[in-house]
């Protein structure tokens, strides 16, 4: 017993007619009797009564008909779903998100766009950092990863910068340096600085450093903090100075000053990272989106 059998079967059952059910199936009605006569002798029983003007179903008939409709619905149901999945409008799809990269707004586009175009794919986001992402995605505990800094080269991954930010300097509001235009970094020799740990991003942590020591200082560090929405909170506090990526703009923290730099400082970039020849249809789409986005590189402005 196949598909067909059932299939068939079902035509008859509807029709009531032998000649009818095979015009309905496009095949000539010898081998569509030949093949229910094949499926009564696998079953062991008759499943029509044949009459002079059609048939009509016996009890074993009546029966098996709401089994193989159930069958078939669910083998249609089977195969929708697969070709939803094959064309990336069902499945799932594992996001990690760096700390460092959840407040920036082009972020939040991307995931909004893509449950809109895609409200089948079940999404689910991880928060960590740089290190334990790219790990995830190489070893396929995570689909893609949102990371900010340039990752070096690890085999099975492609990497793409999706934005590119500016390098500001965070002061409270209160600081002797706070109502300039622009600020020197160098000015900020002598202060307190709040900085995300290396751990939590080794790029950006090794750019705000450099770009210290370019202007002639090393930075006296007070306090690590694991991401810059809560850094920005301690510099509002007074703790400390801090650089962070132009998007912390959009915190709009009524008690910090955001200052761009003279010169210009490239911070690290945000990175798309996924495996290469990815083949979920789901992932495809996603990296088809972020890349197409990517092309606008829009920097937020106060």
């Amino acid at each position: 017993m196949d598909i067909r059998h059932l299939r068939y079967f079902t035509a008859v059952a509807e029709e009531l007619h032998f000649t009818r059910a095979a015009e309905k199936l496009g095949i000539r009605q010898p081998p569509l009797s030949q093949q229910i006569q094949q499926l009564e002798r696998e079953i062991g029983s008759p499943l029509f009564h044949r009459l002079s003007r059609g048939v009509e179903l016996t009890a074993v008939g009546a029966s098996f008909l709401q089994d193989a409709k159930a069958i078939l619905a669910h083998m249609d149901q089977a195969l929708a779903n697969a070709r939803q999945v094959a064309r990336g409008d069902k499945g799932r799809l594992r996001m990690g998100l760096s700390m460092s990269v959840t407040a920036h707004p082009w972020i939040a586009r991307l995931i909004r766009d893509y449950r809109a175009q895609h409200p089948g794919v079940q999404l689910t986001l991880e928060l960590n950092d740089f290190g334990q992402l790219t790990d995830a995605v190489r070893d396929g505990a995570l689909d893609v990863a949102l990371v900010r800094g340039r990752t070096a080269e690890i085999p099975g991954l492609t990497t793409y910068a999706v934005v590119e930010e500016r390098l500001l300097a965070a002061l409270p509001m209160g600081h002797r340096l706070a109502g300039a235009a622009t600020l020197d970094l160098a000015e900020l020799a002598d202060e307190d600085f709040l900085i995300i740990p290396r751990t939590a991003g080794p790029n950006i942590y090794d750019i705000m450093i450099a770009a210290c020591r370019e202007a002639g200082f090393s930075p006296r560090i007070v306090q690590e903090v694991p991401a810059f929405p809560p850094l920005l909170n301690l510099v509002e506090a007074g703790l400390g100075v801090a650089l962070a990526p132009d998007s912390m703009r959009n915190m709009r923290l009524e008690g910090v000053r955001l200052l761009d730099l003279q010169g210009g400082y490239d911070t690290a970039p945000i990175m798309l990272v996924y495996r290469a020849n990815e083949g979920t249809a789901a992932v495809r789409a996603l990296v088809t989106q972020a890349r197409r986005a990517a092309a606008i590189r829009t920097t937020p402005t106060p």
